[in-house]
């Protein structure tokens, strides 16, 4: 077995590297995956038996219902492409943009594909006490404009992509080559389309993706949509101002969206309709539907019918679901156990700060002053959002018809928001998510109830062990509060500079040093961008240099239990092309680097492990980025 002081991530995880196989239907297994595995198997059979007992009742009860319609198979594959083609003719009719204007409201209102009116209400980043109008750009059939520069592998991807849609297209009753024709022209936009929109690596810093522009003044930018009278149909209103995600897309509007390129944006739509509704179709169309992305991440086989059924009918009800499985599954000691883990890490962030050497005074206070106005959200929220009142199920008008008219609630409400001031008690995942977050915008860091258990915690693990779990995670998340992005935002959660010239100076000095630290390492044959991966590493050393701090505090210390359980959370078995993919897309290091570059800038590991100059994970003294 390789020395804990050559590869601490190997050493801990070999055995579990070498008998845990990737799953057909997914393209990883890791102690993320295994917990949603878990979940996903509690669920099932919860639900199976609601869907018997009928005992289920309110929100929860229109779960059921919904369930009960995705998991129809036999009616579904009856009707197979049926249900969808009212929809697709839609999209057949149009023969011009004026045609394809004169649908988009209903379209847009509908939740249905519009590609040239990617626009929606969110926080104004400037002023987060309100909501604004916000245009992105559209997006590329392939996850990144790096796969479209010389040398990438758009060619190769767009012969898969073609392989793939070419079938599901005849699925829904398209000639072979009619479909072959559709993908085609779409293909030839999409590079069109690619040329002017912004790349993952440059959406990482999403402090740049503010832009506020007047609104007369930006819909000028259009000279073949009438955008001053569709936006504001909308929001049934007279919008001034509209934040501007990627303003190069926009100040090229005219060279993508014209006559000359109908052809390709009608081929785009009917690609994006007939991927958007395959997976509430036949078992057929869901599988082919699904061909090109498990192509993309080495997915070996599509998730089963069973599996395929409950996520799409979670999918519309995730928050009452999540509430569900919180309740039924996370106790109140385990609550009050991570609440105090994250004021005790609080605390020391707090030491941290005051005893800073690198900050001003007047920066410190403020910093402070930030850290202590953070939200702590654990497990489940209080309610549900009110509008899943409204989802009412007619088991009779079926599956689409359902998921349509659900859909068109979730967009009716999103505009609705427009102005107004943002719910920041609505959580951005549910509870039954393996995940955890920082919001910015709210200042609030969320973890659910699906994250907090074993390996990440348990009550039955050492304080130690949890501290290097669940505490860096924890920590990882108030650290986003002063990453390259959250450090541009106060304490109310807006875009403010509240540093001096000169700390912030210090500061860009410091994530210089942790992009310079990871770019250009090797991760199963991709090469890590250390550009776009600094925000989250920087969380990263900052969660783990509070959670060992706070480790250290407790009545019995076992570094050892801290350094072995930071890289268990992290064990990670995925295919080659998954890899890659992440390469392109994730802002997040590789897992096995996050184990092993990370806890190299901490001395404890040295000490704990006894390791030298002479092996494998020795980082010169100098060389070891400390921020927070």
């Amino acid at each position: 077995m390789v020395k804990i002081q050559d590869d601490l991530y190997e050493h801990v995880n070999a055995d579990w590297l070498a008998n845990t196989e990737i799953p057909a239907d997914r393209p990883r297994i890791g102690a993320f995956d295994e917990i949603d595995i878990k979940i996903e198997q509690q669920e099932l059979a919860d639900f199976t038996t609601m869907l018997q007992d009928n005992s289920a009742t309110g929100m929860l009860g229109e779960f059921v219902k919904y369930y009960r319609l995705t998991s129809d198979w036999a009616t579904r594959n009856a009707k197979g492409a049926q249900p969808a083609q009212p929809i697709l003719q839609k999209y057949e009719k149009l023969n011009s943009l004026a045609d394809l204007q004169a649908q988009l409201v209903d379209l847009k209102l509908a939740g249905l594909p519009t590609g040239i009116l990617p626009v929606y209400v969110d926080q104004d980043m400037h002023d987060t006490s309100r909501n604004i109008l916000h245009a992105d750009a559209m997006g590329t059939l392939l996850p990144d404009t790096t796969y479209y520069e010389e040398g990438g592998d758009a060619a190769e991807l767009f012969g898969l992509f073609e392989a793939s849609y070419v079938p599901l297209l005849e699925m829904y009753g398209y000639a072979t080559e009619e479909a072959h024709h559709i993908v085609q022209q779409a293909i030839e936009f999409d590079k069109i389309v690619a040329q002017y929109v912004l790349s993952n690596e440059a959406k990482s810093d999403y402090w740049k993706l503010y832009n506020p522009q007047d609104f007369i003044e930006f819909t000028k930018q259009a000279s073949h949509i009438d955008l001053a009278a569709i936006i504001p149909a909308l929001i049934d209103a007279k919008p001034t101002l509209i934040n501007v995600t990627d303003v190069r897309f926009w100040q090229n509007y005219d060279q993508i969206v014209n006559e000359d390129n109908f052809a390709g944006i009608k081929a785009k739509l009917i690609l994006a309709v007939v991927a958007d509704l395959a997976s509430y179709l036949s078992d057929e169309i869901r599988i082919a539907s699904g061909a090109f992305g498990r192509a993309l991440s080495g997915t070996a086989e599509a998730r089963s019918s069973e599996k395929a059924a409950f996520s799409l009918a979670h999918g519309a009800f995730s928050p009452v679901v999540g509430d569900y499985y919180g309740r039924k599954y996370f106790g109140e000691t385990a609550k009050a156990d991570v609440l105090d883990m994250v004021k005790k890490m609080i605390g020391v962030y707090q030491e941290r700060l005051e005893n800073n050497i690198w900050l001003s005074t007047d920066t410190k206070k403020k910093a402070i002053l930030k850290l202590s106005t953070i939200g702590l959200n654990v497990g489940y929220p209080d309610t549900i959002p009110a509008r899943y009142t409204l989802f009412v199920v007619d088991e009779a008008a079926g599956l689409l018809a359902n998921a349509l008219r659900f859909r068109a609630i979730q967009v009716s409400h999103n505009f609705s928001q427009f102005k107004l001031a943002p719910d920041k008690s609505e959580w951005e995942m549910p509870a039954d998510m393996v995940n955890a977050y920082y919001h910015p915008f709210h200042n609030i860091i969320v973890f659910p109830a699906a994250i907090l258990q074993a390996p990440f915690y348990s009550l039955d693990q050492s304080k130690s062990a949890n501290y290097g779990g669940i505490g860096a995670v924890i920590a990882h998340e108030i650290s986003h509060a002063f990453d390259t992005n959250g450090a541009r935002f106060d304490e109310k959660g807006n875009l403010n500079s509240w540093w001096t010239d000169a700390d912030f100076a210090a500061f860009e000095k410091r994530t210089a040093a942790m992009i310079e630290e990871f770019d250009g390492l090797d991760s199963d044959g991709s090469t890590v961008n250390g550009k776009l991966v600094v925000s989250e590493n920087v969380a990263d050393v900052g969660g783990m240099s509070v959670a060992l701090e706070a480790a250290k505090g407790e009545a019995e210390v076992s570094l050892t239990d801290f350094f072995t359980n930071w890289a268990t959370v992290w064990r990670m078995n995925a295919s080659k092309e998954y890899m890659k993919l992440l390469s392109k897309v994730d802002v997040h290091a590789p897992a096995r680097l996050r184990a092993n570059v990370q806890v190299t800038n901490f001395d404890d590991f040295f000490t704990t492990f006894n390791v030298t100059s002479t092996d494998k994970m020795w980082r010169n003294p100098e060389a070891r980025v400390q921020i927070w």
